[in-house]
């Protein structure tokens, strides 16, 4: 009586399974996690404007020149200094960053 020799490994069928499975699962998350992606960015983005605002009522309430509400973000960077992080946060979303105004922040900020 000859002994059947253990093999090792995986059969072919056995492979099949496993990435049929991680097909599956990758066709149910996939979606999901491009829209918290794109909900993350658009929360990055209204947080960076909320601190732009921010910043513009601090340097009103700390500085004896006020900005204005229809200063752009370029006048705004130049007395504040805004940071560079938030302004390519601010540029990727939106080309004409800056002629971006206060009072479109705010409106902006104010709108769900």
């Amino acid at each position: 009586m000859k002994r059947l020799k253990r093999m090792k490994g995986f059969t072919l069928v056995e492979m099949l399974v496993v990435i049929a499975i991680s097909g599956v699962l990758l066709a149910i998350s996939a979606p999901k996690y491009n829209g918290l992606v794109e909900k993350a960015e658009s929360i990055q983005e209204l947080s960076v404007k909320r601190e732009i605002v921010m910043l513009v009522d601090t340097y009103n309430a700390l500085n004896a020149t006020d900005i204005a509400e229809d200063d752009t973000m370029t006048e705004i960077e130049a007395l504040t200094g805004i940071s560079p992080d938030l302004k390519d946060i601010l540029s990727k979303q939106d080309e004409a960053f800056g002629l971006i105004t206060v009072a479109e922040l705010r409106t902006a900020l104010s709108t769900p």
